[in-house]
């Protein structure tokens, strides 16, 4: 499942800076590159971007639990990316840091940094690779891993590896195979540390020219303070084209092992893809297996979510999203995680450089406890790059 993790004002506050970071190194922690991409730039460039952000925000429940306790955020955000494209690789190192204050619940003031190294080479005309390694410091209110569930804000490091090998068998059959590693920190006690160890593979065919057919199968292996959490998934996937759009439907079984008898539950994705006007609308609902770094589980996880973005040639960029989601924990032991969140974020980038943004967020979590909480942020920064 694809989408955006819509969480409170305190992530509100990342999200322009960590967006244009992104935007401007071309690829992410685990992003899919393709043998198309490898080929679209074959001559030689380097490039860098510096951005460098100031906002202010309000947030109704910094602490995200059932009390109220509503106080004013204030950031500095700077992020820097260097680039290097040759014919058939590309290599890309970005490092972001911000200063975080807020106005009363100073407990919570912090420094936040990251750092990631990206690289993909095309090795014949066939095939293509690409691995990635980065470490950030964050000041979070979810659980990495997964939308769900929502929790108290947090300090929370975390390190991500990935590999991956994409093989075209045929004209029409492609082959992407992916492994990963991610440990996840936090320094309050009574968030649950831990690692997992991710491998995945889609065989991919193109029956026609609006549709393919394939099989996706993921192996997940982590723990937390040493309870096992594994999955193992086998799916059939089918991606015809629909109008304009793209329909995407995968449906399968997931095995999961919590130390005890196994279980096994249907999972599965439904999304569909779709240009609106300017902007791509993204729909869907998904039911996956994923570890919740934070509890120390392993979650069902049921998602239904909605986004548009929206990008004008003149610099204005347009996000809105919202999700509802469920998650038990797979031995059907404990608590059901509940959520919902919108949010809305629109950035205006100027010739000069000179950037403004404006984003606000709703956000509620039913389970231990009901919480819920809604912010607002304003912001402005610059950005300067090679020409």
């Amino acid at each position: 499942m694809t989408g955006r993790e819509l969480q409170g004002a305190a992530r509100c506050t990342r999200v322009l800076a960590v967006v244009m970071l992104l935007a401007s190194a071309g690829s992410g922690l685990g992003a899919q590159r393709s043998i198309t991409q490898a080929r679209a730039r074959p001559e030689s460039r380097s490039s860098w971007l510096l951005v460098t952000t100031a906002d202010q925000g309000w947030d109704s429940n910094v602490r995200f639990l059932d009390s109220k306790d509503a106080d004013e955020i204030r950031r500095m955000n700077s992020a820097l990316t260097l680039v290097r494209i040759r014919p058939r690789s590309r290599i890309g190192v970005s490092a972001s840091g911000s200063l975080l204050r807020y106005g009363r619940v100073d407990d919570f003031n912090t420094i936040n940094y990251g750092g990631l190294i990206d690289a993909s080479r095309r090795f014949t005309a066939f095939t293509s690779g690409w691995a990635s390694a980065g470490f950030q410091k964050v000041l979070a209110a979810t659980v990495a891993g997964t939308r769900l569930p929502l929790l108290a804000i947090s300090n929370q490091t975390s390190t991500v590896a990935t590999a991956g090998l994409e093989k075209r068998l045929t004209a029409l059959t492609s082959l992407v195979i992916e492994g990963g590693y991610t440990d996840t920190r936090f320094d309050d006690v009574t968030l649950v540390p831990g690692h997992a160890y991710t491998a995945s593979a889609e065989l991919m065919h193109r029956y026609n020219s609006r549709e393919r057919f394939g099989l996706e199968a993921q192996v997940q292996d982590g723990a937390a303070q040493a309870i096992p959490l594994r999955s193992q998934s086998l799916s059939a996937a089918w991606e015809p084209r629909v109008g304009s759009g793209t329909l995407r439907v995968a449906a399968g079984l997931s095995r999961t092992s919590t130390g005890f008898e196994p279980s096994y539950v249907p999972t599965g994705v439904l999304q569909y893809s779709d240009s609106l006007g300017p902007g791509v609308l993204l729909t869907g609902a998904s039911r996956t297996v994923a570890q919740a770094f934070g509890i120390g589980l392993l979650l069902i996880n049921d998602i239904a979510s909605v986004s548009y973005e929206y990008r004008t040639r003149k610099g204005t960029f347009l996000s809105l999203g919202g999700n509802v989601a469920a998650s038990v924990p797979s031995d059907g032991i404990g608590p059901t995680f509940t959520s919902q969140a919108v949010t809305a974020d629109m950035r205006r980038v100027l010739a000069s450089g000179v950037t403004f943004g404006l984003g606000a967020s709703y956000r509620q979590r039913r389970d231990f406890v009901t919480a819920s909480g809604y912010g607002g942020q304003v912001a402005v920064g610059y950005s300067l790059g090679s020409r």
